[in-house]
């Protein structure tokens, strides 16, 4: 998987780094929304990790349409 490519909607995890390549906002942007609860985030000893489907949902409930 390279970094811009969305994971498959299997359990793969992916690092901050790659869900703000994903998402196009820095990685400081995706620590500000773990810390506020916007997206979930998997925490292993030191280590986050995120679950795509899981942070696509999270998003979606704070997606507004556009008209």
């Amino acid at each position: 998987m390279t970094p811009a490519t969305p994971p498959s909607e299997t359990t793969e995890l992916i690092t901050k780094r790659q869900l703000a390549s994903l998402l196009k906002v820095t990685t400081k942007t995706i620590e500000d929304w773990v810390k506020a609860r916007r997206i979930p985030a998997i925490k292993m000893a030191r280590a986050v990790r995120f679950s795509w489907p899981d942070v696509r949902s999270a998003l979606a409930r704070f997606t507004t349409p556009i008209n």
